[in-house]
């Protein structure tokens, strides 16, 4: 099943990365929350609305995600969160040659999934990353064609600034994945 992470806790449904955001999304039944964190004055990860990343087996159940390369790969190897995606702008993915580049350079680093912008996600990239055993998701999904798109293809996960009108999509797919006719 394609997971939904709600992206900075429903953008456009609550103020981002805010506490409101986080207790609503808490309440949909997506399975991921991306939201932002930058490094304090002492060298420590912080967001924007908690004090602390200390609270016990946080990031046992996190997932780190970065458009650098470096980051992502240090990160997941010193805080061994559940899961790490290096994103890949369209610009990015291009300037290195292609998603099999990208998919060399993960597994060089140990990063275990790739995220990619969702008008460059196609089945040949998912495709290319199942049989390279790296995870794929999408981002930026906010309009129901690229919600669409990612159900479709199958992806591990994507991210949205829309988690409600995602929720309802997935069960309208997989209520015609199982052939059931429209409610």
């Amino acid at each position: 099943m394609t997971a939904i992470a709600s992206h900075r806790g429903g953008a456009l449904l609550w103020p981002e990365n805010s506490r409101i955001a986080f207790e609503n999304t808490a309440r949909l039944a997506v399975q991921q929350v991306e939201f932002d964190i930058h490094p304090s004055r002492d060298g420590r990860l912080v967001v924007i609305h908690d004090a602390t990343l200390d609270r016990a087996g946080m990031a046992a159940r996190s997932v780190i995600t970065s458009f650098q390369l470096d980051t992502v790969a240090e990160a997941f190897a010193l805080l061994r969160p559940h899961s790490a995606v290096w994103l890949l702008a369209p610009t990015v993915l291009r300037d290195i040659g292609g998603i099999a580049t990208a998919i060399g350079l993960a597994r060089t680093r140990h990063v275990p999934m790739l995220g990619l912008h969702h008008t460059v996600l196609n089945a040949g990239a998912v495709a290319a990353c199942r049989e390279a055993d790296i995870g794929i998701g999408g981002w930026a999904c906010n309009a129901i064609a690229a919600m669409s798109a990612m159900f479709a293809l199958g992806v591990d996960v994507f991210t949205t600034d829309r988690p409600d009108l995602a929720i309802a999509l997935r069960a309208d797919h997989l209520s015609r994945k199982e052939g059931k006719p429209d409610e």
